[in-house]
């Protein structure tokens, strides 16, 4: 059986899929960090309220369709870290589309979501996202 942990990471996973606002804010801690290692997105946020409005407004309101798939998925239960490798294709709402891959590396504190750092390429984000 997959590890609690894991789990809460697909649950994640499928709320942004779903473009679940509201099922995000549920998994969340109310101290939420989220950080990117790239330059070129602001998503360095921290506390609840700031972690969902960037979700809302930069991420899930920009898109038509996402669609992660995390295809690795590791742990470490004593940490209580776990790192998901994952290949994305995205729909935006001003027309572009672009696929991209990455990793995340989510700390779980309590059962939920204490803080996401995002690997990405920024990038071709920002240029897919700004058009």
């Amino acid at each position: 059986p997959m590890s609690k942990n894991k789990e809460l990471i697909k649950k994640l996973v499928a709320c942004f899929n779903e473009k679940n606002e509201k099922g995000i804010a549920e998994i969340v801690t109310d101290k939420v960090k989220h950080t990117a290692a790239g330059t070129a997105f602001a998503a360095d946020v921290e506390g609840k309220n700031a972690f969902m409005a960037y979700i809302k407004d930069d991420v899930l309101s920009k898109f038509h369709r996402i669609n992660f798939d995390p295809y690795n998925i590791f742990e470490d239960p004593e940490k209580g870290i776990v790192a998901a490798e994952w290949k994305g294709e995205f729909d935006l709402k001003n027309g572009n589309s672009f696929s991209s891959n990455g990793i995340f590396v989510i700390d779980i504190k309590e059962g939920k979501i204490d803080w996401v750092r995002d690997y990405f390429d920024t990038e071709k984000t920002k240029q897919a996202t700004s058009k």
